[in-house]
């Protein structure tokens, strides 16, 4: 499958774009790139609620998968995106984001990726 995204949110403010896959597999892990070269070791499925949603993710150069013992489903991206596998079954990917108000991540200002 091949899933391309045509979506302008220049002018859009406090706005978050996220693509979610659902699957019926069941593992709590999922595993993420290494700058493309191998996969790094499993993230445990978790949602730590103390962060806002965004603490929850991490970052892939190229891609991120889940698998259970009969099926493994791969995201592939052609730049980078933070993912994470929030619930049972699922990729989650965040393609863009632009908010207003500081992330907490150091810069002191709002967000803005495109």
């Amino acid at each position: 499958i091949s899933l391309r995204n045509h979506i302008d949110i220049r002018n859009e403010s406090n706005y978050e774009l996220a693509l979610k896959i659902k699957t019926s597999i069941l593992n709590d892990n999922f595993w993420t790139d290494l700058n493309g070269f191998k996969a790094s070791k499993a993230h445990k499925r978790r949602c730590r609620n103390k962060y806002p949603i965004s603490g929850n993710f991490y970052p892939i150069t190229n891609f991120i998968f889940i698998e259970d013992n009969f099926y493994r489903v791969t995201l592939i991206s052609n730049m980078g995106h933070a993912a994470s596998s929030l619930n049972l079954g699922e990729i989650e990917v965040m393609l863009d984001r632009r908010v207003d108000q500081d992330d907490w991540r150091g810069l002191n200002e709002g967000v803005t990726d495109n």
